[in-house]
C-alpha cells in the first residue's frame, strides 16, 4: 500500500508544481524589475536635476 501511494502521489505534485511555478515566478519578477527600474530612473533624474 505504501509503495502504491508514493507512486500515485509523486507524479501529481511534479505535474502541478512546474505548471504553477513558472507563471507565478515570472509575474512577480517582471513587476519587481519594473519597480526597481522606475526607482533607479527616478533617483537618477532627481540626482541629475
Amino acid at each position: 500500500m505504501s509503495a502504491e501511494q508514493t507512486v500515485r502521489f509523486s507524479p501529481i505534485p511534479r505535474a502541478t508544481k512546474p505548471t504553477l511555478a513558472p507563471p507565478a515566478a515570472t509575474r512577480p519578477r517582471k513587476s519587481l524589475l519594473k519597480r526597481i527600474a522606475r526607482r533607479i530612473v527616478g533617483q537618477g533624474l532627481l540626482t541629475k536635476r
